[in-house]
C-alpha cells in the first residue's frame, strides 16, 4: 500500500532539526547524517533501519507499535460517531458496530495509519538527526486489526559531501586582476545618444528649446559638458567593475563545483526550476509580455524550458548549498541588524510583504555576498 501524505507535512515543505542545532533561514546547517542505526524504540515506533539511497534520499524502515495504532483507531471512531448522521440514531450517538459496517474497518485502520504517522514522523527525523528537505513518501508494508503498522518511508534529504580545498582555488582566480578603462571613444558615445535622446525629447516640446551646447544641465546640476563627461566615465567605469565582478563570481563559483562530488536531491533542483521560471515571468511583465504569449512567441512550453534549465538548476542548486556550507565553517553571517535594516528599506517599497519571508530572503542574499566577500579576498 503506497501513498504520498500531504496531511503528514500539513501541505508544506517541512525541515526538521537535529536536536542542538539549528538550521538558520534557507539553507544552512548541512550536518552529517548517521545510519548505523540499530533499533532504535520510541514510546510509539520502533525503527528497525536507515538505510542511504542514491539521489541523495534515505529510507526508513520500522513499526508504530501495536496500542499506538489502537488509540488512533479509537479516536477515528470517535470522530466518526461524532459526525455521522443515520436514521434511527441521533447525530454523535451511532454505535460503533454500525460505524464498522458503514465506513469498514480497513478505512479506519487506513485514517489511523495516517494519524499515527504524522505524529510520529517529526520525532523519527529529529531523533535520527535527518536533515530533510522534501515530503516523504510513504509505503505502509503492513496494516492489520489489533497489530503495529508497518510502514516504510522515503524522503530526499540534504546531500553529505566534503568541501574542496576552496579558499586555493578561489585564491588563484581572485589573484588575476583585470586592468579596466573606459575610452574616450565610449565616453563619447554615450554622450551622444543622450543628445540625441533629449533631442528626441524636446521635439514633443514644442514650447522649450535647449541649445545643443547646453543638453547636458538637463541630465543634473552640471556646470560644464567635461564635468558631465566625468560623470560619464565615472558611471561606465562602476559598470565595468561591477560586471566584471559578477564575471569573476561565475568563474570561482564553477571552479568550486568541479571539484565537489555531491549528490543532489530531486527536489531542490525542482525548486531551483520553479524559481527559474518565476525570474522569468517577473521579467517578461516588466517589459509588458505575458508568459502565455511569449512561449507561443517562441514556440516552447513550460516543459520544455525546464528540459532546457535542468543542468543550469542543478548547478545553482549545488551552488547555494555549497555557499552555505562555507559560510558555516567560517562563520560568515548576517547580522541581526543588517539583515533589520535592509528588510525594512525592501518592506517600504513592498506593500502588504510578509515580514519573514522578505527577512529569509535578505538574510540568504546578504550572507551569500559576505562569502563572495570572503572567497574574493582570501
Amino acid at each position: 500500500m503506497r501513498f504520498f501524505t500531504k496531511n503528514l507535512l500539513f501541505g508544506h515543505l517541512l525541515m526538521v532539526h537535529a536536536k542542538g542545532s539549528s538550521l538558520p533561514l534557507g539553507i544552512r546547517n548541512l550536518f552529517s547524517i548517521w545510519y548505523d542505526v540499530q533499533m532504535q524504540k520510541d514510546n510509539n515506533f520502533t525503527i528497525h533501519k536507515i538505510e542511504k539511497l542514491p539521489g541523495s534520499e534515505v529510507e526508513i524502515e520500522g513499526e508504530i507499535n501495536k496500542d499506538e495504532m489502537a488509540r488512533c483507531r479509537k479516536d477515528v471512531l470517535v470522530r466518526l460517531q461524532r459526525e455521522t448522521s443515520l436514521p434511527g440514531f441521533r447525530k454523535g450517538h451511532v454505535d460503533e458496530k454500525v460505524i464498522l459496517s458503514k465506513f469498514g474497518e480497513m478505512s479506519i485502520l487506513e485514517e489511523a495509519a495516517e494519524i499515527a504517522l504524522k505524529e510520529a514522523y517529526p520525532n523519527m527525523v529529529m531523533n535520527n538527526s535527518i536533515a530533510i528537505v522534501g515530503r516523504p513518501e510513504i509505503n505502509i508494508t503492513k496494516l492489520a486489526p489489533e497489530n503495529p503498522l508497518g510502514f516504510k518511508i522515503r524522503v530526499p534529504v540534504f546531500p553529505e559531501f566534503d568541501l574542496p580545498d576552496y579558499k586555493k582555488i578561489a585564491g588563484a582566480l581572485a589573484s588575476k586582476k583585470e586592468i579596466l578603462e573606459v575610452t574616450d571613444k565610449e565616453i563619447d558615445d554615450v554622450t551622444e545618444e543622450l543628445k540625441k535622446s533629449q533631442a528626441r525629447a524636446d521635439d514633443k516640446d514644442k514650447g522649450e528649446k535647449q541649445t545643443d551646447e547646453n543638453f547636458f544641465k538637463k541630465f543634473g546640476d552640471f556646470k560644464s559638458l567635461d564635468e558631465f563627461k566625468n560623470k560619464i566615465r565615472e558611471n561606465l567605469l562602476k559598470e565595468k567593475e561591477s560586471k566584471a565582478r559578477e564575471k569573476k563570481r561565475m568563474e570561482i563559483s564553477k571552479a568550486i563545483l568541479e571539484k565537489t562530488n555531491m549528490e543532489i536531491p530531486r527536489t531542490l533542483v525542482d525548486g531551483e526550476l520553479r524559481k527559474m521560471f518565476l525570474e522569468l515571468e517577473e521579467n517578461l511583465k516588466r517589459m509588458g509580455i505575458t508568459t502565455e504569449d511569449y512561449l507561443k512567441r517562441i514556440e516552447k512550453s513550460r516543459d520544455d524550458l525546464y528540459k532546457e534549465w535542468e543542468e543550469t538548476a542543478k548547478q545553482r542548486a549545488q551552488l547555494q548549498i555549497v555557499l552555505n556550507k562555507i559560510s558555516e565553517k567560517e562563520n560568515l553571517k548576517a547580522s541581526e541588524d543588517e539583515i533589520k535594516a535592509e528588510a525594512d528599506h525592501m518592506m517600504s517599497h513592498i506593500k502588504n510583504a510578509d515580514r519573514e519571508k522578505v527577512e529569509q530572503y535578505v538574510e540568504n542574499i546578504l550572507t551569500t555576498e559576505k562569502v563572495f566577500q570572503f572567497l574574493e579576498t582570501t
